[in-house]
C-alpha cells in the first residue's frame, strides 16, 4: 500500500471585495508546501552525461505496434521478508522501502483462548524490530492471523522501534472489532497510534476494515498502537507503515526502484465469519517499470516485456503509445519531444477504483534541462478523469471512487512535456460490485469528478446559488420521503447515523493530509487556482500564506460540551474553514445571530461581520453557509447527546431563515463532493437537500 500524498498549489492574486463561496477544482501539485518528502534534495531527476539527444527517440510510423498482439498478464511474485526481533538492519539503496509490512500469525500456545502473543509470531520487516516488553495484553486467539489487542482488564498496546528512523507519512491497520466466544462484538473500540515525535491520532473502530491513521512526520524512532478501553478490544491482522524514506538527512533525490516487497494487504482473517466472511480483491495492485535501453540509444521504444503487472492486470503492445527507456532509470518516459504519451491497463475482474498513485517526476534531458509544464491525466473506463501538474518527483495521488472499472489511462498532454514514471499503485475497494463481498464493502459512490470550473458570472457571489436537490447519486440511497420530519423524525435519526464520518484528517501540522494541505485544496478559488478563499471575508489569498490563516470551528470547540478538541468532530472538514487568525478571533465561541450592525469587524479594509449582544453575524452571503454547517453538525454530533442547537446559533428559527434566504451555492456542492472522495467518506444532507432544512427544523 502506498503512502498518499495531497498536493497545492502556491501562487498570488487577490480578489478583495467578492463575496461568496469557492469552487473546487481538480488537486494541483506543489510539493514545495510539503513538509515531510522524500525528495527535498531536489526538484528533478539526474540524468547520465553520456545519453545521445532526444531528437532520435521518436518513433517511426513503421514501428507502430499491431493491435492484435496478446495481453501480458506476468505477474510478480511477492517476496517473504524474515521476521527480524531485536536486530535492525541499514538499506544500501538510495531509497528505503516505500512501505513496510507487519503481519501476525496464528497462535494459541497450549490451546487456551487469550493466550499471550508471542514476539515470534510477529514477521517483521528490515528496519523494523520489538522487544517482548513492547507488546502489553496481547492475545493469541485460536483461527486468527492477528493479535487480539487489550482485555477484558486493561488496555493493549504495541510498540515497533524503526532504525533508521523513517519519515511516516501513514500507518494503515487492517483490524477489527473483537468478537466474543458468545457472538457479542465488543462495541466502541477505538484505536490509537503516536509517533515518537508526539503526533497521534485516534480513530472508531467499527466494523472489520483498514483503517488510515495520516500524519507527516518525520524522522520517527518509534510507532505505538493503543486501544483506549478495557473490554474494547481489537483484532489486528496485518500493519503497513508507509513512509516517505528514510531520515531526510540520507534521502536521495533520483528516481530509483524501491527496495519494497510491495506485498498485497490481505483483506480477511483466516476462518472467522463475524470479522471477515467474505472473499476480497487484494487492496492495491502495484505496477513497475525495469531499465530498458535497448540498443544503447536513449529514447529506445519502451517494451511490454520491462512492465511488472500484478495478477488481473493486463496490457498489449498497442497500450504503449510513445513510451520510451532511458539509460540509468528504472521508469517509463512518457511522451516525446513531437507528442504525448500514453499508457493502458485493462483490468479482469472489473475493480472498484478508489485512488491512482504515480511515482513520477518531470523528464530532465541531457543538457540538464527539465520539462516544464508536465501535466499528467488519469481517465477511467467509466469516464472519470483527472489531471495534475507534476512539478517534482513525488507520488501524485488520483481520486475517483469509480466502479467497476475495466480500464485505466495514463497520458501526458503535451509535446515536449515529458513524464518519468517509475511507479503505479491502483487502489482498490474490491472486485466490481456484482462479484465483491458485501462484508467489507466500502460506499461505491459513483460520484463523478467534481468539474474544474464554474460558468462565469456578473454577480459578485463565487458560484451561483441552487434551489432544489443538488445531487442525484446513491449516498442517499437508504432515505425514503415517507421518512418523518421534525427534530426527532425517522429522517434526522437516520441522517445521524448515515452522515458520520468515516475517518478524520490529521487536525495539526503542515504535511499531506492534514487539514492545512487539504483545505487548501477544499476552499480553492475558483477563478485562481493558486489562492484560496478565506471564509467570513471571502478574500482570495495565495495559499502558502500559512501565517495568515488557521482553521475555524464554524461549531467552536468549547461549545461542543467536550464532544471534540481538535481530533474527530473537532477536524471534519465540513465544518472547519480558514479564515484570517483576527477574524477567527473576533468571532472567538460567540453564537451565530442577528445583530443591530452598530459594530462592524473590518479587517484589511473589508468588512467581515458584526458583534453585538453576544452574537456574531457574518456576511449575507455566507450566512446561509453558516447556517447549514450548524444544522449539518447538530444532526451529526450533537442531537443524540441532547447538546443544543443554541450552543452555536441565536435560534433554529434564524438558522433555518439563513438556509432559505442564501441557499447552497456551487461550492458548497463541490465541498461536499469532496469530503465525500476524501478519507471522510460523508456529505452534508442540507447542502445537496436544502427541502430538509425545512422538513427538520421548519
Amino acid at each position: 500500500m502506498k503512502c498518499k500524498k495531497l498536493l497545492v498549489l502556491v501562487a498570488s492574486l487577490l480578489t478583495l471585495t467578492a463575496c461568496g463561496n469557492v469552487h473546487i477544482t481538480n488537486p494541483s501539485s506543489n510539493p514545495s508546501s510539503e513538509v515531510t518528502t522524500s525528495n527535498t534534495t531536489s526538484n528533478t531527476i539526474e540524468n547520465t552525461t553520456n545519453e545521445t539527444p532526444t531528437t532520435s527517440e521518436t518513433p517511426t510510423t513503421s514501428e507502430a505496434p499491431s493491435t492484435s498482439e496478446t495481453p501480458s498478464t506476468s505477474e510478480t511474485p511477492a517476496t517473504s521478508e524474515t521476521p527480524v526481533t531485536s536486530e535492525t538492519t541499514s538499506s544500501d539503496e538510495n531509497h528505503e522501502s516505500i512501505s513496510k509490512h507487519i503481519s501476525f500469525s496464528e497462535f494459541v500456545g497450549n490451546g487456551t483462548t487469550g493466550y499471550n502473543y508471542p514476539l515470534s509470531s510477529i514477521s517483521l520487516p528490515s528496519g523494523v524490530s520489538m522487544s517482548e516488553a513492547d507488546l502489553v495484553k496481547c492475545y493469541g486467539e485460536k483461527g486468527y492471523n492477528a493479535v487480539k489487542l487489550g482485555s477484558s482488564s486493561g488496555i493493549g498496546s504495541l510498540k515497533f522501534t524503526l532504525n533508521p528512523a523513517l519519515n511516516v507519512a501513514q500507518l494503515i491497520v487492517n483490524v477489527a472489532p473483537y468478537t466474543n466466544p458468545d457472538g457479542r462484538t465488543d462495541e466502541g473500540v477505538r484505536l490509537k497510534v503516536t509517533l515518537s515525535n508526539g503526533l497521534s491520532e485516534t480513530l472508531d473502530i467499527s466494523s472489520k476494515d483498514e483503517y488510515v491513521f495520516t500524519f507527516g512526520g518525520t524522522d520517527i524512532n518509534t510507532i505505538t498502537i493503543e486501544t483506549l478501553e478495557a473490554k474494547k478490544r481489537a483484532m489486528i491482522e496485518e500493519i503497513t507503515i508507509c513512509v516517505d524514506g528514510i531520515s531526510s538527512s540520507t534521502s536521495s533525490s533520483s528516481i530509483s526502484k524501491p527496495s519494497s516487497s510491495s506485498e498485497e494487504v490481505s483483506s480477511e482473517l483466516s476462518n472467522n465469519t463475524s470479522i471477515n466472511s467474505g472473499v476480497q480483491e487484494g487492496k492495491t495492485k502495484e505496477i513497475s517499470f525495469s531499465e530498458f535501453v535497448g540498443n544503447g540509444t536513449t529514447g529506445y521504444n519502451y517494451p511490454l516485456s520491462s512492465i511488472s503487472l500484478p495478477s488481473g492486470v493486463s496490457m498489449s503492445e498497442a497500450d504503449l503509445v510513445k513510451c520510451y527507456g532511458e539509460k540509468g532509470y528504472n521508469a517509463v518516459k512518457l511522451g516525446s519531444s513531437s507528442g504525448i504519451g500514453s499508457l493502458k491497463f485493462t483490468l479482469n475482474p472489473a475493480l472498484n477504483v478508489a485512488q491512482l498513485i504515480v511515482n513520477v517526476a518531470p523528464y530532465t534531458n541531457p543538457d540538464g534541462r527539465t520539462d516544464e509544464g508536465v501535466r499528467l491525466k488519469v481517465t477511467l473506463s467509466n469516464g472519470l478523469s483527472e489531471t495534475l501538474d507534476i512539478s517534482s518527483k513525488d507520488e501524485y495521488v488520483f481520486t475517483f471512487g469509480g466502479t467497476d472499472i475495466n480500464t485505466i489511462t495514463i497520458e501526458t498532454l503535451e509535446a515536449k512535456k515529458r513524464a518519468m514514471i517509475e511507479e503505479i499503485t491502483i487502489c482498490v475497494d474490491g472486485i466490481s460490485s456484482s462479484t465483491s463481498s458485501s462484508s467489507i464493502s466500502k460506499p461505491s459512490s459513483s460520484s463523478e469528478e467534481v468539474s474544474s470550473e464554474l460558468s462565469s458570472s456578473s454577480s459578485s457571489s463565487i458560484g451561483s446559488n441552487i434551489t432544489g436537490s443538488n445531487y442525484d447519486g446513491n449516498y442517499y440511497s437508504s432515505i425514503t420521503d415517507s421518512m418523518t420530519g421534525g427534530l426527532n423524525g425517522t429522517l434526522r435519526k437516520a441522517l445521524t447515523s448515515l452522515i458520520k464520518p468515516k475517518a478524520y484528517y490529521t487536525y495539526s501540522g503542515t504535511g499531506s493530509n492534514t487539514l492545512s494541505s487539504v483545505l487548501q485544496e477544499a476552499d480553492e478559488d475558483p477563478n485562481n487556482s493558486s489562492n484560496m478563499i478565506y471564509f467570513y471575508t471571502q478574500k482570495s489569498v495565495k495559499k502558502n500564506a500559512a501565517s495568515t490563516w488557521n482553521r475555524e470551528h464554524t461549531w467552536p470547540q468549547s461549545k461542543s460540551d467536550g464532544l471534540y478538541g481538535k481530533s474527530n468532530g473537532g477536524s471534519d472538514i465540513l465544518h472547519i474553514r480558514p479564515t484570517f487568525n483576527t477574524t477567527n478571533s473576533t468571532r472567538g465561541n460567540l453564537a451565530f445571530g442577528d445583530t443591530n450592525k452598530s459594530n462592524p469587524k473590518i479587517y484589511d479594509g473589508i468588512t467581515y461581520g458584526y458583534v453585538s449582544n453576544g452574537y456574531f453575524e457574518p456576511l449575507d452571503c455566507v450566512k446561509g453557509d453558516c447556517a447549514r454547517i450548524t444544522l449539518y453538525m447538530w444532526v451529526c454530533y450533537f442531537a443524540e447527546r441532547g447538546t443544543p442547537i443554541t450552543n452555536n446559533a441565536q435560534s433554529i428559527e434564524l438558522m433555518v431563515k439563513w438556509a432559505n434566504e442564501d441557499l447552497p451555492s456551487e461550492i458548497e456542492i463541490n465541498r461536499n463532493n469532496f469530503a465525500e472522495n476524501s478519507k471522510q467518506q460523508n456529505r452534508n444532507p442540507f447542502v445537496d437537500h436544502p427541502e430538509w432544512v425545512n422538513k427538520i427544523f421548519g
